[in-house]
Protein backbone atom coordinates (compact mmCIF):
# COMPACT_ATOMS: atom_id res chain seq x y z
CA UNK A 1 0.00 0.00 0.00
CA UNK A 2 1.43 3.64 -0.52
CA UNK A 3 0.88 6.75 1.42
CA UNK A 4 1.24 10.22 -0.54
CA UNK A 5 1.12 13.13 1.54
CA UNK A 6 0.51 16.58 -0.45
CA UNK A 7 1.51 18.54 2.48
CA UNK A 8 0.34 22.64 1.47
CA UNK A 9 2.54 25.58 3.03
CA UNK A 10 3.23 29.31 2.63
CA UNK A 11 5.38 30.28 -0.68
CA UNK A 12 7.85 32.60 1.40
CA UNK A 13 10.73 35.26 -0.31
CA UNK A 14 12.66 37.49 0.87
CA UNK A 15 14.04 40.67 -0.46
CA UNK A 16 16.49 42.59 1.66
CA UNK A 17 17.45 46.53 1.36
CA UNK A 18 21.27 46.48 1.98
CA UNK A 19 21.95 50.01 1.26
CA UNK A 20 19.08 52.33 -0.25
CA UNK A 21 21.58 55.11 -1.11
CA UNK A 22 22.07 52.79 -4.24
CA UNK A 23 18.55 52.37 -5.08
CA UNK A 24 18.13 54.41 -8.15
CA UNK A 25 14.27 55.18 -10.07
CA UNK A 26 13.69 52.26 -12.43
CA UNK A 27 14.96 50.12 -10.08
CA UNK A 28 12.42 47.01 -9.19
CA UNK A 29 11.61 44.20 -8.18
CA UNK A 30 10.04 41.70 -10.23
CA UNK A 31 7.32 39.32 -8.50
CA UNK A 32 6.13 36.14 -10.54
CA UNK A 33 2.51 34.62 -8.78
CA UNK A 34 1.31 31.12 -8.57
CA UNK A 35 -1.03 31.44 -11.38
CA UNK A 36 2.08 32.78 -13.80
CA UNK A 37 1.25 36.30 -13.75
CA UNK A 38 4.63 38.69 -12.86
CA UNK A 39 4.50 42.27 -11.53
CA UNK A 40 7.13 44.62 -11.42
CA UNK A 41 7.48 46.53 -8.77
CA UNK A 42 9.62 49.80 -9.29
CA UNK A 43 11.49 52.07 -7.32
CA UNK A 44 10.23 55.85 -7.67
CA UNK A 45 7.62 57.96 -6.22
CA UNK A 46 5.72 56.26 -3.25
CA UNK A 47 2.61 55.05 -4.96
CA UNK A 48 0.41 51.88 -4.12
CA UNK A 49 -1.53 52.15 -7.03
CA UNK A 50 1.01 52.73 -9.84
CA UNK A 51 3.13 50.29 -7.56
CA UNK A 52 6.03 51.84 -7.08
CA UNK A 53 8.07 53.05 -3.87
CA UNK A 54 10.62 55.14 -2.33
CA UNK A 55 13.95 55.12 -1.46
CA UNK A 56 14.65 57.35 1.37
CA UNK A 57 15.61 57.81 5.18
CA UNK A 58 16.76 53.97 5.46
CA UNK A 59 17.13 50.74 4.46
CA UNK A 60 14.29 50.23 7.48
CA UNK A 61 11.62 52.78 6.27
CA UNK A 62 12.70 51.84 1.81
CA UNK A 63 11.67 48.11 2.82
CA UNK A 64 8.81 49.25 4.44
CA UNK A 65 7.50 51.31 1.87
CA UNK A 66 8.42 48.40 -0.64
CA UNK A 67 6.05 46.76 1.96
CA UNK A 68 3.04 48.80 1.57
CA UNK A 69 3.09 48.87 -2.04
CA UNK A 70 3.09 44.67 -2.10
CA UNK A 71 0.96 44.96 0.20
CA UNK A 72 -1.83 47.00 -1.46
CA UNK A 73 -4.83 45.43 -2.87
CA UNK A 74 -5.55 47.58 -5.58
CA UNK A 75 -1.87 47.63 -6.49
CA UNK A 76 -1.13 45.63 -9.62
CA UNK A 77 -0.43 42.62 -8.38
CA UNK A 78 -3.97 42.97 -6.34
CA UNK A 79 -4.40 40.38 -3.65
CA UNK A 80 -1.99 38.04 -4.93
CA UNK A 81 1.22 38.75 -2.60
CA UNK A 82 1.12 39.72 1.40
CA UNK A 83 4.43 40.99 2.87
CA UNK A 84 5.89 42.14 6.53
CA UNK A 85 8.85 43.56 7.14
CA UNK A 86 11.53 43.23 9.96
CA UNK A 87 13.90 45.69 10.00
CA UNK A 88 15.21 46.23 6.31
CA UNK A 89 14.23 42.50 5.35
CA UNK A 90 10.65 42.57 3.32
CA UNK A 91 9.23 38.75 3.41
CA UNK A 92 6.82 38.14 0.80
CA UNK A 93 3.94 35.14 0.61
CA UNK A 94 2.26 33.88 -2.31
CA UNK A 95 -1.70 34.14 -1.41
CA UNK A 96 -2.76 31.08 -3.27
CA UNK A 97 -0.75 28.07 -2.65
CA UNK A 98 0.06 25.19 -5.30
CA UNK A 99 2.74 23.03 -7.37
CA UNK A 100 3.75 26.45 -9.24
CA UNK A 101 4.40 28.81 -6.18
CA UNK A 102 8.23 28.46 -5.88
CA UNK A 103 9.16 30.74 -8.63
CA UNK A 104 11.60 32.93 -8.70
CA UNK A 105 12.29 36.77 -7.69
CA UNK A 106 13.99 38.84 -10.37
CA UNK A 107 15.76 42.25 -9.22
CA UNK A 108 16.74 45.09 -11.21
CA UNK A 109 19.32 47.23 -9.53
CA UNK A 110 21.52 49.57 -11.47
CA UNK A 111 25.01 50.53 -10.85
CA UNK A 112 26.22 48.99 -7.42
CA UNK A 113 23.76 46.74 -5.96
CA UNK A 114 21.47 48.42 -2.86
CA UNK A 115 19.32 44.94 -2.10
CA UNK A 116 19.29 41.21 -2.17
CA UNK A 117 16.84 38.61 -2.63
CA UNK A 118 15.73 34.71 -1.75
CA UNK A 119 13.35 32.83 -4.15
CA UNK A 120 9.82 31.72 -3.18
CA UNK A 121 10.78 28.30 -1.59
CA UNK A 122 7.99 26.02 0.41
CA UNK A 123 4.39 25.70 -0.78
CA UNK A 124 3.57 22.11 -2.62
CA UNK A 125 5.89 19.26 -1.01
CA UNK A 126 4.62 15.39 -2.04
CA UNK A 127 5.78 12.58 0.80
CA UNK A 128 6.01 9.72 -0.35
CA UNK A 129 6.16 6.89 2.49
CA UNK A 130 6.85 4.38 -0.06
CA UNK A 131 4.56 1.28 -1.39
CA UNK A 132 5.51 -1.93 -1.32
CA UNK A 133 3.98 -4.74 -3.99
CA UNK A 134 3.44 -8.36 -4.45
CA UNK A 135 5.20 -10.18 -6.30
CA UNK A 136 6.45 -7.01 -8.07
CA UNK A 137 9.46 -7.93 -9.68
CA UNK A 138 12.78 -5.67 -9.70
CA UNK A 139 11.57 -1.81 -8.89
CA UNK A 140 13.10 0.99 -8.35
CA UNK A 141 13.32 2.07 -4.53
CA UNK A 142 13.64 5.72 -5.09
CA UNK A 143 10.41 6.30 -6.76
CA UNK A 144 7.02 5.34 -4.55
CA UNK A 145 7.17 1.68 -4.94
CA UNK A 146 9.95 0.76 -2.82
CA UNK A 147 9.55 -2.94 -2.13
CA UNK A 148 8.53 -6.10 -3.75
CA UNK A 149 7.98 -9.05 -1.85
CA UNK A 150 6.59 -12.34 -2.43
CA UNK A 151 3.65 -13.76 -0.61
CA UNK A 152 5.30 -15.53 2.20
CA UNK A 153 7.70 -13.13 2.74
CA UNK A 154 5.00 -10.37 3.29
CA UNK A 155 3.87 -12.28 6.56
CA UNK A 156 4.45 -10.59 9.09
CA UNK A 157 6.69 -12.53 11.24
CA UNK A 158 6.38 -10.33 14.64
CA UNK A 159 2.54 -11.91 14.86
CA UNK A 160 3.87 -15.72 16.79
CA UNK A 161 1.15 -17.65 17.98
CA UNK A 162 0.57 -20.99 19.75
CA UNK A 163 2.60 -21.83 23.14
CA UNK A 164 5.68 -21.74 23.59
CA UNK A 165 7.88 -23.33 27.02
CA UNK A 166 10.10 -21.33 28.56
CA UNK A 167 12.92 -21.18 30.89
CA UNK A 168 12.35 -20.49 34.55
CA UNK A 169 14.89 -20.32 37.61
CA UNK A 170 12.78 -22.63 40.32
CA UNK A 171 12.17 -21.41 44.06
CA UNK A 172 12.14 -24.04 47.24
CA UNK A 173 8.27 -22.89 46.99
CA UNK A 174 8.03 -23.12 43.16
CA UNK A 175 9.44 -25.46 40.57
CA UNK A 176 11.42 -24.44 37.59
CA UNK A 177 11.52 -25.49 34.02
CA UNK A 178 15.17 -26.06 32.41
CA UNK A 179 16.60 -28.19 29.20
CA UNK A 180 17.30 -31.88 29.84
CA UNK A 181 20.99 -31.39 29.80
CA UNK A 182 20.88 -28.14 31.98
CA UNK A 183 21.82 -25.99 28.71
CA UNK A 184 21.05 -25.59 25.37
CA UNK A 185 18.31 -24.20 23.55
CA UNK A 186 14.61 -25.31 25.42
CA UNK A 187 11.90 -25.99 22.45
CA UNK A 188 13.29 -24.72 19.97
CA UNK A 189 12.27 -24.52 16.56
CA UNK A 190 14.96 -26.63 14.31
CA UNK A 191 16.00 -26.08 10.68
CA UNK A 192 14.29 -27.95 7.80
CA UNK A 193 17.84 -29.15 6.89
CA UNK A 194 18.67 -30.09 10.36
CA UNK A 195 15.09 -31.70 11.73
CA UNK A 196 16.36 -33.42 15.06
CA UNK A 197 13.42 -35.37 16.31
CA UNK A 198 14.93 -37.00 19.15
CA UNK A 199 14.82 -40.49 18.08
CA UNK A 200 17.24 -43.45 19.54
CA UNK A 201 19.31 -44.01 16.71
CA UNK A 202 19.16 -40.97 14.59
CA UNK A 203 19.43 -37.68 16.54
CA UNK A 204 22.73 -35.98 16.81
CA UNK A 205 21.75 -33.02 19.05
CA UNK A 206 19.90 -32.84 22.06
CA UNK A 207 18.09 -29.12 23.11
CA UNK A 208 20.28 -28.35 19.95
CA UNK A 209 23.38 -29.32 21.12
CA UNK A 210 25.42 -31.95 19.44
CA UNK A 211 25.36 -34.95 21.63
CA UNK A 212 25.60 -38.76 21.00
CA UNK A 213 23.23 -40.38 23.90
CA UNK A 214 20.94 -41.35 21.68
CA UNK A 215 22.89 -42.76 18.71
CA UNK A 216 23.40 -46.01 18.32
CA UNK A 217 25.15 -46.93 20.57
CA UNK A 218 24.26 -43.85 22.66
CA UNK A 219 26.99 -42.65 25.55
CA UNK A 220 27.50 -39.39 27.06
CA UNK A 221 31.01 -39.86 25.50
CA UNK A 222 31.73 -40.84 21.80
CA UNK A 223 29.50 -43.01 20.22
CA UNK A 224 31.04 -46.74 20.44
CA UNK A 225 30.20 -49.61 17.64
CA UNK A 226 30.79 -52.46 20.57
CA UNK A 227 28.75 -52.71 23.23
CA UNK A 228 31.14 -55.23 24.56
CA UNK A 229 30.16 -58.26 26.89
CA UNK A 230 29.04 -58.36 30.65
CA UNK A 231 31.36 -61.33 31.26
CA UNK A 232 31.52 -60.78 35.09
CA UNK A 233 29.32 -60.12 38.22
CA UNK A 234 28.95 -58.99 41.60
CA UNK A 235 27.39 -60.45 44.46
CA UNK A 236 25.07 -58.73 47.08
CA UNK A 237 25.37 -60.52 50.57
CA UNK A 238 22.49 -59.25 52.64
CA UNK A 239 22.22 -61.02 55.77
CA UNK A 240 19.60 -58.82 56.93
CA UNK A 241 17.26 -55.87 57.02
CA UNK A 242 16.54 -53.66 59.89
CA UNK A 243 12.58 -53.32 60.30
CA UNK A 244 12.38 -49.76 61.51
CA UNK A 245 14.68 -48.21 59.14
CA UNK A 246 15.09 -50.40 56.07
CA UNK A 247 18.76 -50.55 56.22
CA UNK A 248 20.48 -53.49 54.60
CA UNK A 249 23.19 -55.01 56.48
CA UNK A 250 25.83 -56.88 54.19
CA UNK A 251 27.62 -60.15 54.53
CA UNK A 252 31.45 -60.95 54.03
CA UNK A 253 30.97 -62.00 50.86
CA UNK A 254 29.33 -58.91 49.52
CA UNK A 255 30.75 -57.88 46.57
CA UNK A 256 32.56 -60.94 45.45
CA UNK A 257 33.07 -61.47 41.85
CA UNK A 258 30.73 -64.51 40.45
CA UNK A 259 30.21 -66.13 37.36
CA UNK A 260 27.03 -66.33 35.39
CA UNK A 261 24.56 -68.73 36.22
CA UNK A 262 22.46 -70.25 33.43
CA UNK A 263 18.74 -72.04 33.37
CA UNK A 264 20.70 -75.27 33.69
CA UNK A 265 22.47 -74.48 36.64
CA UNK A 266 25.80 -74.56 34.91
CA UNK A 267 28.04 -71.20 35.12
CA UNK A 268 29.50 -69.15 32.05
CA UNK A 269 32.48 -66.48 32.20
CA UNK A 270 30.29 -64.25 29.90
CA UNK A 271 26.83 -63.51 28.66
CA UNK A 272 26.12 -64.66 25.41
CA UNK A 273 22.59 -63.30 24.92
CA UNK A 274 24.37 -60.21 25.27
CA UNK A 275 27.66 -60.16 22.87
CA UNK A 276 26.40 -62.26 20.65
CA UNK A 277 28.67 -63.79 17.88
CA UNK A 278 28.20 -65.44 14.07
CA UNK A 279 28.66 -68.93 15.93
CA UNK A 280 26.22 -68.04 18.83
CA UNK A 281 23.70 -65.16 17.53
CA UNK A 282 21.74 -64.98 20.10
CA UNK A 283 20.23 -66.89 23.10
CA UNK A 284 16.46 -68.20 23.72
CA UNK A 285 14.56 -69.91 26.77
CA UNK A 286 11.26 -71.48 26.40
CA UNK A 287 9.04 -74.02 27.83
CA UNK A 288 8.31 -77.78 26.28
CA UNK A 289 6.10 -79.80 29.01
CA UNK A 290 8.20 -78.85 31.80
CA UNK A 291 8.33 -76.60 34.79
CA UNK A 292 11.95 -76.46 33.89
CA UNK A 293 12.63 -73.88 31.03
CA UNK A 294 14.72 -75.09 28.41
CA UNK A 295 17.87 -72.53 26.78
CA UNK A 296 19.06 -72.68 23.91
CA UNK A 297 21.31 -70.83 20.96
CA UNK A 298 20.31 -69.69 17.67
CA UNK A 299 21.60 -71.64 15.51
CA UNK A 300 25.22 -70.42 14.16
CA UNK A 301 25.32 -67.99 11.25
CA UNK A 302 26.75 -69.92 8.06
CA UNK A 303 27.37 -68.27 4.33
CA UNK A 304 28.77 -64.34 3.98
Amino acid sequence: MATTNMVFSSHTATVTITDFTELNSGDKVNLIATDGTNYDFENGDQSSVAGTWESATSNAVTATNLMNVINTSSGPAGTRFSATVDGAVVSITQNTVGKNGNTTVTLTDSGTAGMTKTNFVGGWVVRDDGATVLHGGNVDSSKTVTNSKTLRGNLDASAVYGSKVTAITGTKHKPGVQTSKGSGALAYQPAASDPQFLLRGYSSKINNVASTALQIAGADAAGRGDRGGVVKTHRYHITSIAYNTGFATKGGSAGNVSNFVKSDGSTAASDEALETSRSVPGELVFHIGANVPTQADYSTKTGG
